[in-house]
Formats: structure tokens, C-alpha cells, sequence
């Protein structure tokens, strides 16, 4: 983790840590998020209906002064991650250092986004690496000269039990359920934006990932391809968002990479307090494509993913 040297006030404003959580299966695609503000937090889980495209959400907040529910630690390896927790809905991350693995319990109420249901996500899982010796993207930089940024990003495979509306739902045999984890810790700029691109999935035999971001949130910094455990830098890139972007298209270009996002599912996380307005945009969808390392392409097929589309004053 990082320790900026600053007072209380400007961490409780300041600060903001994101824990960011994805397992997909062969029937549904699962996104769990806690998000640490200091004075405001939220719970975020949205489960995918891979056959139906049918799409369930949770969205819980807390606040300092009518009690906050969630907690994001200082970085990945510590024993407890993150956690949320309000009535019977829970989400807890913990690392156990001697796997070298994160252990995940869920215990959510989602509804469906158009019909008024509620369903229980329930999960147990152990997130490892994909591989042994298996890279990840850890990066400690600055936005500005005053305002870090550490930020650890995963590919990962999981093991365990899962299930939803009752039903047990089934992992692939040899843990290859594809995971993705995300935990940032920011002094973001008080006018921020972005948009990010997070996918991971098996193409032709091979395991394979993409981490991108906008060029006005972190240049190319975190640009990147995972391949069979290892990690390539790919450059900057260009979002090309549809009129429509809810049903459409999406492109996302650059000198290395032709890649199209086709998104399935949208929920929009709106809020304005005294001192954060977020207007927060995530699209759950597949990715096709191709990615250039070393002159050759590899291709991306249907794999799933998200991406984020984000405006914060903060």
C-alpha cells in the first residue's frame, strides 16, 4: 500500500479506495464492488444472465454520519480487503497469505432490473492466480506531483461455491473460472474522469485479459495485455463510444489493438453530496478483437468483461 503523508480531513475527503470483484461462469457473470470514500461508501453487485440476458443489481450506501457500512484496507495484502455490511447483506475479502490466494463470502439480495424480484447471491470462493508465477499489474504514480495513485490489477482463477435464486451455480473443472480484481487507492484530482476497459477469459486455448484505461484519466500507464501469465504493455488507446452507447458498439482503438465491446446489460449509479457528485456508468458485455505484441495479433473472442464510463467531482 501507500502512506501519503496527510492529515485526517484531507484523508477522509480525499482518499478513495475501490475494490473491484468479477467471476464468470459459464452461465452468468457476477461484478462485486465496494467503494470507500471516507464520508461515503456503496456496495455494488450485478449478476448476468448469460442465456436470458436477464440482469440483477444491488446498490447499497453508507454514509459518515448515518453510519458507514464498508471498509477498504490500505492494499491487497492484508487481512481483510474489504467488506460491506447492512441487515442481512454482506460482501468480505480477506487475503490468506500462506495460499498466496483471496478468499471471497457474499451474501447479497439482488433485484432484477425491470421486474420488481429479489434473488440471493450467495458465494464462498477462493481467488488464486492463474498460473504459477502468474503476473499482475501493480503500479505506484502520481497523477500530480501531490496526488498518488497505488493500484493492483489481477487475472485470476477461482475455486469454490456459488449459488443464485437457490440454485447452484457451476464452475469450470481446474478452477478455470476466470476472475478479475481491481484495488485502486487514489488522491484523485477534484475534476476526474475515465473511462476503463477490464476483460478476462479463454481464446483459442489461450488465457487472456486486458486492462485499459482513457487517456485523460492514467495516460497508458495501465494499458495492458495478459497472456498465459505474463504481462505486455500495449500503448495508448481511443474510446469510441456510439450515439446509443447502451446497445451499441463500442470501439476501442489504438496502434496495437482493433477491439469492439458489444454491451448486454447498463446500470447507471448517480449521486450528489455536499462534497462528491459522481455520475458512474457501468456496461456489462463481450469483447472481440485482436491485440498486437512483438508483430504478432492475438485475438480476443467473446470474452466477457466491463467497462466503465465516469464523471466525478470529488
Amino acid at each position: 500500500g501507500i502512506n501519503a503523508e496527510y492529515g485526517g480531513l484531507v484523508n477522509l475527503i480525499g482518499r478513495k479506495r475501490w475494490h473491484f470483484n468479477s467471476l464468470d461462469t459459464d452461465t452468468h457473470f457476477f461484478v462485486f464492488v465496494v467503494f470507500d470514500a471516507g464520508i461515503i461508501n456503496k456496495c455494488l453487485c450485478y449478476v448476468l444472465d448469460k442465456s436470458t440476458k436477464d440482469f440483477y443489481t444491488f446498490e447499497g450506501s453508507g454514509t459518515l454520519f448515518l453510519g458507514l457500512q464498508a471498509f477498504a484496507s490500505s492494499s491487497t495484502c492484508e487481512d481483510e480487503i474489504s467488506y460491506w455490511k447492512k441487515g442481512s447483506d454482506f460482501t468480505r475479502f480477506k487475503y490468506v497469505e500462506n495460499t498466496a490466494s483471496w478468499n471471497c463470502d457474499v451474501s447479497v439480495s439482488v433485484g432484477h432490473q425491470r421486474l420488481n424480484t429479489k434473488h440471493l447471491v450467495e458465494a464462498q470462493l477462493s481467488f488464486k492466480p492463474s498460473q504459477h508465477n502468474s503476473e499482475d499489474l501493480s503500479l505506484i504514480f502520481p497523477i500530480r506531483s501531490d496526488y498518488p495513485t497505488y493500484t493492483h490489477k489481477a487475472f485470476l482463477n477461482t475455486s469454490g461455491k456459488v449459488r443464485f435464486n437457490g440454485r447452484d451455480i457451476s464452475l469450470r473443472e481446474n478452477d478455470l473460472n476466470a476472475a478479475l480484481m481491481d484495488w485502486t487507492l487514489t488522491y484523485n484530482l477534484y475534476n476526474t474522469q475515465w473511462k476503463w476497459a477490464f476483460a478476462y477469459g479463454v481464446t483459442d486455448g489461450k488465457q487472456i485479459g486486458i486492462n485499459i484505461t482513457s487517456a485523460e484519466r492514467f495516460l497508458d500507464k495501465e494499458n495492458v495485455l495478459y497472456l498465459d501469465g505474463k504481462i505486455y504493455l500495449i500503448g495508448n488507446v481511443e474510446f469510441i463510444l456510439p450515439q446509443k452507447i447502451d446497445d451499441h458498439v463500442w470501439k476501442i482503438q489504438g496502434p496495437n489493438l482493433q477491439l469492439e465491446f458489444t454491451p448486454i446489460a447498463t446500470e447507471r449509479v448517480h449521486f450528489n453530496t455536499l462534497v462528491i457528485e459522481s455520475k458512474y456508468q457501468m456496461y456489462l458485455g463481450t469483447f472481440f478483437g485482436r491485440i498486437k505484441i512483438d508483430d504478432v495479433y492475438h485475438t480476443i473472442h467473446h470474452i466477457y468483461g466491463v467497462v466503465e464510463n465516469q464523471f466525478c467531482l470529488w
